[in-house]
């Protein structure tokens, strides 16, 4: 499955900022649309197609876990959290095996869960820290 279309979930600017000059520069076939909240990504999921969900882990109206009630696995969503909550976060999706990315970015990292939520990689249930 190619990925064409992108969700990311995020209310830190510069975390935003940083994942559209990795797509322009990486990926500039991918289609994003950027949110800052919960809701407002609950409202995009139902209005357009996604191939990929990216979301922050805690957003101001609440956690990712309220976006898995709406998107019931029919995208794969990829986690993303900040150092802080590395331990707590690792523990909790380690059982539940989704992916999540660790911020700071590493930019192979990132690369390689674009690829690999492509289809074009064979790694599943992989923790993306940062080097």
């Amino acid at each position: 499955m190619a990925i064409k279309r992108i969700l990311y979930i995020e209310q830190d600017e510069f975390d935003s900022m940083i994942f559209e000059k990795f797509i322009k520069k990486f990926f500039p076939e991918i289609d994003y649309y950027l949110t800052d909240s919960i809701a407002d990504g609950a409202v995009a999921f139902a209005e357009n197609k996604f191939d990929l969900v990216l979301c922050n882990y805690l957003s101001e109206d609440g956690s990712v876990f309220d976006l898995f009630k709406i998107i019931k696995n029919k995208v794969p969503v990829v986690i993303v959290a900040g150092v802080e909550d590395k331990n707590y976060l690792s523990l909790t999706l380690t059982q539940m095996q989704y992916d999540y990315l660790i911020k700071p970015y590493d930019i192979d990292a990132f690369r390689n869960m674009i690829l690999k939520n492509s289809g074009n990689s064979n790694q599943k249930g992989k923790l993306y820290p940062i080097n």
